[in-house]
Order: C-alpha cells, then structure tokens, then sequence
C-alpha cells in the first residue's frame, strides 16, 4: 500500500502547464477548476482504492478519544453539508468526492499501521518525489543552481517541491533521535534541506527551520539543555550584530530574500493585495462560506485574477482560503482542530520520543505555521494526506507505551 500511495501523491504533484518563471496561464487554471485534471484525477480514485481494499483487511478498533475526536468528525462533516449551500454545487461535489477518497486511505492507515509507519511513509513519499524532481531536471539540463533566479522545481511547482522537501527533513529529524540507522536519515535530511533551500520558498524554509527548533527543544530531556540552547542562541545573534552592524543586517536581508530580487518583502510578494481583494468575498457569505473547493470556480478565478493581474486559483493563506469555503464557522472549527491536535501530539512526543508522534507533532506544527502565508488545502496531497492520518491516530487510536519505538 506505501508503494502505491506514494505513486499516486507523486502523480498528483505533477504540474504540465507552468509557464516561464512559473506562472500559470490563466486559461489553464480556469480549465482545471471547471474541469479537473485528469492524471490527478485518475490518481485520487487510486488513493481511494487502495485505501477501500486496506480497510476490507482486519485492523485495530477505532474510538473516540477525547474532545479531539468530536472537532475532527465536525470538520470531517462541514465537506458533505457544505453541498447544501454551496455556490457551485458540481465543483463542490468533485472537491468533496476527492476528499473522501483521501481520507478512505488515512482511515486505514490509521486502523492498519503503528505511528512509527507515518514517518517510513513520508520519507518514501517525499523522497521519491524528490529524486524525480532531481532527475528530471538533470536530464532536462535545467538544474542550474548558481544562476540568478534559478529555483528548483523538477515536476511541479517550486513551493509545492519545497512543502516535499520540509516532509523530508520533518520525517528525518523526528526518527533520527531513537533510531539505530542515523546516518542515512541525517543524509536524507541534509538532502532536504538542500533542495529546499534552492526552491528559493522563503515560507517553507523558515517554517521547517522553526519546528525543527521547537522539536528538538520540546523533547529535549533535561531544561538545561533548553536554557543552554536559548542562551547560545541569544550570544550567537548578539556576536554578530555587534561585529558585523549594518553590513550583517544587510546580508540577513539578502540571505532572507533568496535570490529573488523581484519579490516585495512588505507586500508578501503580493499577498496582501490579493488578501485585501478577497475579504470583500468573504464578507458576502461571512458565515457558511462557498462550500468545500466553491469558492474558485471559472468565474472567481477570473474575476480575482484579471484585478491582480496574475492567474491565481488559490488564496495563498489556508485561513483565508478556509474562510472562503466554510466561514466563519469552518475557520473556527478548523483552528481548534489543529490546535488540539499540536497540544496531544505535542504531549505524546515529550512523553515517549517515540518517531510516530514527534513527527505528528512536527506535521501539525508546520502546517499551523505555514497556513499564513501559503494554502494547505484539504485538496488531496501528500501534506494533506499526512495531515488527516495525524488528526486520525491522535484522535482514535490508543495513547501509546511509554517506551520509545526504534525505527
């Protein structure tokens, strides 16, 4: 079932209709909200598939385990009533089929698989995207790191490969602690990070870099070594402003734009301007939203996209895209759902450093942070994927041992 998993995540990564400088032709992202993209969609009904034969086999019995459980199955349920009020019902009905296949294969997952199995899943997910990205670019001679402007990318998006890359390191740094094989999670995580840094996606980069922190802090086994990192931290920022001054601002700041000179740190790179279009639509329907996947039909993606002056079909905010969708009252539900999710996974993670749960907590982590400012929607992907199987385990499955699981 991994094997077959990972393949249909990867197809569904795959993105034939970037332009120069990785635009997207406004036709393309009207066509594809009106009618799909058939690869993907031949891909979601494999996930479904392979989940809905997982789940004839025996598994482990689900329960509900705390309030987490109920803010699951009533984010789970505002997909389906979503169509009652919905504002185009089809486009709806395609989003909700899509999610439900997804979360057949987590529901498996969750009743077949230990915790620790999430983190083998994601390392052969993400990783094997990776290497694809990396070969199709070598033999395509586009792999060209040192060039201005250059941004990995390989068969999708640079910010979709660079949310592949942050699953690396994540599944890497969170099993290396209690396993026996170090080095080749320490290389795979290394590789990640490499890769992702030459996305040039500042959002995932400084996401992944601040959960990586907090894991290692969050799980560290003695306060001294937290109140020893924190002070090396605060003299190691202080050394160098003292010693470098205004040139070592200026080389943060360099260091923080990536190479791309062409994007407006105070606008997000055009962020603010789309968010400040987009309130107006959800203050039209500030409660229920659009229904699932409603918002971005043909017609407001033509209408929000011909007034920025760039083809758009996402919000590029999960909280503004989760707005648009379900309201207010989805937005709530949403937020409070992850929130739970952060604390148990966090509390699970400190008390066994078992690699299942420190890694669930790292998923969740990076998700909350990484929603200000790029959309992680419930459209199937393998973030989302692992996003639903986390929620699920932590939600009805049983607290774990004590003892941490080697990898």
């Amino acid at each position: 079932m991994f094997v077959t998993l990972a393949a249909a995540f990867g197809v569904m990564q795959y993105n034939p209709n970037l332009l120069e400088g990785f635009a997207r032709d406004l036709d393309d992202v009207i066509k594809e909200s009106d009618s799909g993209n058939f690869a993907r969609q031949a891909s979601i009904l494999v996930v479904g598939l392979a989940g809905a034969v997982a789940l004839l086999k025996r598994g482990e019995p689900l329960r509900a385990r705390g309030a987490l459980a109920f803010m699951v199955l009533a984010y789970l349920s505002l997909f389906p009533l979503s169509a009652t009020w919905a504002d185009d019902p089809s486009l709806t009905l395609r989003r909700i089929v899509a999610f439900g296949m997804m979360n057949v294969a987590a529901i498996a997952c969750v009743r077949r698989l230990r915790a620790a199995d999430i983190v083998q899943f994601a390392i052969l997910g993400a990783g094997a995207h990776l290497l694809v990205c990396v070969v199709v670019e070598l033999s395509k001679g586009a792999f060209h790191p040192g060039q201005v402007g250059y941004r990995f990318s390989g068969i999708s998006h640079p910010n979709s490969t660079a949310a592949s890359c942050a699953i690396l390191v994540l599944a890497a740094i969170s099993s290396i602690e209690a396993s026996r094989r170090r080095w080749p999670l320490a290389l795979a995580a290394l590789a990640g990070l490499f890769f992702l840094v030459l996305t040039r996606s500042r959002t995932s980069l400084g996401c992944v870099l601040v959960v990586a922190a907090v894991r290692f802090i969050a799980t560290a086994r003695a306060p001294r070594t937290i109140f020893a990192l924190l002070i090396a931290g605060w003299l190691g920022a202080a050394a160098a402003f003292l010693v470098g001054g205004e040139s070592t601002a200026r080389r943060l700041e360099g260091a923080f734009l990536m190479g791309r000179g062409d994007s407006d740190v105070r606008t997000l790179t055009g962020r603010t301007a789309l968010w400040a279009d987009l309130m107006p639509y959800v203050a039209r329907r500030p409660w229920l939203g659009y229904g699932a996947g409603g918002f971005w039909s043909p017609q407001h993606a033509r209408e929000v996209s011909l007034s920025q002056r760039w083809s758009i079909g996402i919000g590029h905010s999960t909280y503004i895209d989760y707005a648009l969708e379900f309201g207010i009252v989805g937005l709530v539900t949403y937020v409070l759902m992850m929130s739970s999710g952060y604390w148990r996974a966090l509390r699970l993670a400190r008390r066994t450093r078992e690699a299942g749960y420190v890694f669930m907590f790292c998923v969740l982590s990076f998700t909350l942070l990484v929603g200000a400012l790029e959309t992680v929607a419930a459209a199937p992907s393998i973030l989302s994927f692992l996003i639903q199987w986390s929620l699920g385990w932590l939600a009805f499955r049983a607290p774990p041992a004590t003892s941490a699981q080697r990898c």
